[in-house]
């Protein structure tokens, strides 16, 4: 069996030296003052970082939160509407050519504006899962899109059980 080192070691950050065990009162953590203000200072920068880590996760849920409604009505609406007409004004012989050209660049401008907040709520949600892991809403609701049958757009419901209720958020935490 390995002898076991029973001394009491400094707790500050990188030292590793002995301390000196009194007969009374309380005993020491640190080799010194420097160990002790090295300890104080590692304890602020990390006090700091999670500081910075929670504001950077609460402007991505934020961000993710703002951009869903947008993401839902340029994706499943004005697209969708838009190809409508565009697949309207091609197959109509009796609209002007100009109509459908209108409707191609306003389908373009759309489907580019969808896009970016597209690129824009991921990087929010991927931000958010990357700082918080164990995140209940994984950064946003999952989208579930349903033809709406006879209208030519889509219907749009979140997914069931994607965001947990407030009340199983508290009886969680």
């Amino acid at each position: 069996m390995l002898p076991v080192d029973t001394t009491a070691r400094c707790a500050g950050p990188g030292c590793v030296r002995p301390l000196d065990r009194a007969a009374t009162g309380r005993p020491a953590r640190y080799c010194g003052p420097n160990c002790r203000q090295a300890a104080r200072r590692e304890k602020a920068r990390a006090a700091e970082e999670a500081a910075a880590r929670a504001a950077r996760l609460a402007e991505a849920r934020a961000t993710a939160a703002r951009l869903s409604r947008p993401l839902e009505d340029a994706g499943f609406r004005t697209v969708a509407d838009l190809a409508a007409l565009v697949y309207a004004a091609a197959t109509d012989p009796g609209r002007p050519r100009a109509e459908l050209d209108q409707a191609i660049r306003d389908l373009d401008q759309a489907a580019a504006r969808l896009a970016g907040i597209a690129r824009e709520y991921r990087a929010a949600t991927d931000l958010a899962r990357h700082l918080d892991p164990d995140d209940p809403f994984r950064g946003a609701a999952k989208i579930k899109a349903e033809p709406a049958i006879g209208r030519g757009t889509a219907e749009v419901r979140p997914e069931s059980g994607s965001v947990p209720s407030r009340q199983g958020l508290r009886s969680a935490g």
